[in-house]
């Protein structure tokens, strides 16, 4: 009995682990988080910037399901604490994720989501983003 209650404890513990989205519209300094089309965050317990998710500018990444003598990017659109910030996204960025700096905060865009399985374009309340948003 005491196993089995140990391990229900165990499975419970990492179920509270971090999943990585916008937890009541705040996140955490140099943690990555998802920001949804439309949706706003703010630093949780410091004066970080407030995040808006405002437009999808252009999306030429090739879709996954098709051969492409160009691989793409992407180009999205931030409000951050009232200024606009457009970052562009190849599809290859790799390790070299697009950043802004805002103040003494650095904006990094780690991935754009979904990304394209087949030629046809992809509703903007569909797109999300991985950012993380680091101080200086």
């Amino acid at each position: 009995m005491q196993r089995l209650f140990l391990l229900f404890a165990v499975l419970s513990l990492a179920a509270c682990g971090n999943n990585d989205t916008v937890l009541n519209g705040t996140y955490l300094p140099g943690t990555p988080f998802n920001l949804p089309f439309a949706d706003t965050a703010s630093c949780n317990g410091c004066d970080g910037p407030v995040l808006n998710f405002s437009q999808v500018v252009t999306d030429s990444r090739c879709p996954s399901q098709v051969v492409c003598v160009w691989e793409g990017a992407v180009t999205v659109e931030l409000e951050a604490n009232g200024e606009t910030i457009q970052l562009t996204r190849s599809a290859n960025a790799g390790a070299n994720a697009p950043l802004d700096t805002l103040g003494n905060w650095v904006i990094r865009l780690i991935e754009v989501n979904p990304y394209p399985e087949q030629a046809g374009s992809i509703l903007d309340e569909d797109y999300s983003l991985e950012l993380e948003v680091t101080q200086l």
